[in-house]
């Protein structure tokens, strides 16, 4: 078995993905599923994920983001380089930011800071 970067790996040993604790290698991605991993709720209730900030695209190269008061800001994904791919679908959708390292995939409520400052810009 071979981790996200490659090196192999045992299915059980996620001791240092895990920070010590147990978990299990996923045999295709490589990551592991930590067995002291959080939940969602624990992370962000269901009244947190519902008051989360709002990403959408409303062209293929413009993201909306509105944020827990309502207040939307228009960012031109263009200004700050190339883009490439066509969202399917426009419209304010419930977005996660999505990200990973080494250890593996992470998910977060939060707009990612990139788009934070180009809203701040806009």
């Amino acid at each position: 078995m071979r981790s996200a970067t490659g090196n192999c790996k045992q299915l059980d040993d996620c001791t240092a993905e895990c920070e010590g604790g147990e978990g299990t290698r996923d045999k295709i991605l490589g990551v592991c599923a930590c067995a002291n991993q959080p939940t969602t709720d624990e992370l962000c209730n269901q009244e947190c994920r519902l008051n989360a900030p709002v990403a959408g695209f409303t062209s293929p190269s413009k993201v909306q983001l509105t944020d827990s008061t309502g207040a939307p800001t228009t960012i031109n994904l263009a200004a700050y380089g190339e883009v490439f791919g066509e969202p399917t679908g426009t419209g304010n959708t419930r977005a996660v930011s999505m990200g990973g390292d080494a250890a593996g995939f992470s998910g977060s409520y939060d707009m990612p800071a990139a788009l934070v400052a180009a809203s701040d810009d806009a």
